[in-house]
């Protein structure tokens, strides 16, 4: 993946000064893009001047009044916590940034990662969404990062690992992985395995698929067997 196919997405940020330092923080580390998800303050004057050089990546940020603006339009949506996800309610996995950052550096596409709000971050709802969850190990006793602190940290890790550009595959889009996860649904209510353990799996396997970073070639060679499979379960 390409440094330049990389979003960050402030959800509700609260605090022109945070909006600012985020700009900042990008432009040290060639990250360009900057959404911003129903601000819940100005962005005027206070904020560019904290811009500083990332003034031009602020003026360029794009305000969108809702979430599903940013699932439709990238491939990876990312989301991100200091809070430990063992007790914290989310019940999956996390990866650290340095591992999350090896997923992306091998593969095509565009990512979203997002920064929930200063207060309260994100919510466990969009967090179950996303494609990965993202977790800043920090102190313990006190793990809550300021918000352009967290940009930073893993600002500087994808800058670090994507400035040299590897070979990349093909990763297949969310639209792709979704045909093959409702493929795979149609196997399992033909199968007639119960509702809630369809939807679970369906979730988990979601999951997994993003993870992977599957290559296109790879889901359609996935998709054209489980195809199969349900066009052999019709028949018996």
């Amino acid at each position: 993946m390409k440094i330049e196919d990389i979003a960050i997405v402030l959800v509700e940020p609260l605090y022109e000064i945070n909006i600012g330092y985020v700009a900042r923080t990008m432009k040290n580390f060639c990250l360009e893009k900057l959404i911003l998800v129903n601000p819940q303050c100005e962005v005027g004057d206070t904020a560019y001047r904290y811009a500083m050089h990332g003034r031009d990546v602020l003026e360029k940020a794009r305000r969108i009044d809702s979430l599903e603006e940013v699932f439709d339009a990238f491939d990876l949506v990312v989301s991100t916590s200091g809070k430990s996800p063992l007790s914290s309610g989310y019940h999956r996995r996390s990866l650290t940034p340095e591992d999350f950052v090896n997923v992306l550096s091998g593969v095509e596409g565009k990512a979203a990662i997002l920064f929930g709000r200063e207060d309260i971050g994100l919510t466990n709802e969009i967090i179950k969404e996303t494609d990965f969850l993202v977790h800043i190990p920090a102190n313990i006793e006190y793990s809550t990062l300021n918000l352009s602190h967290a940009v930073a940290i893993i600002a500087y890790v994808i800058f670090r690992e994507l400035k040299h550009n590897g070979r990349a595959v093909s990763i297949a889009s969310k639209r792709e992985r979704e045909l093959l996860l409702d493929c795979i649904s149609s196997i399992f209510e033909k199968s007639s395995v119960p509702l809630h353990k369809a939807d679970k799996a369906k979730l988990v396997l979601r999951r997994i698929l993003s993870r992977a970073g599957v290559s296109k070639e790879e889901l359609y060679s996935l998709l054209t067997v489980f195809r199969k499979v349900s066009t052999f379960i019709e028949k018996i």
